[in-house]
């Protein structure tokens, strides 16, 4: 269920502080409660209905946040579901 997820983001996010800089641990708690920046999850609802044209789009906003963050949360959600196979 969703507990030993609640678990687990609370840990990560408890860690967080020593661990990155306080930009990465905001983004680690919003992300932990699922919150995320809007190209995010246009990415994960266009990967969800196979509309590639809509997740190329997705993607490519997505990188385009920040210095790295963008190109961090897309390898995140590669790993993410690379993990799922």
């Amino acid at each position: 269920g969703r507990l030993p997820w609640r678990r687990a983001a609370g840990a990560v996010v408890a860690a967080a502080p020593v661990r990155t800089h306080p930009i990465s641990v905001a983004l680690l708690a919003d992300l932990a409660e699922g919150r995320g920046w809007a190209p995010l999850h246009d990415l994960v609802a266009a990967l969800a209905a196979a509309d590639a044209r809509s997740a190329e789009a997705a993607a490519r906003a997505l990188v385009g946040l920040g210095h790295t963050s963008g190109w961090d949360l897309l390898a995140g959600v590669g790993a993410g579901l690379g993990a799922l196979t």
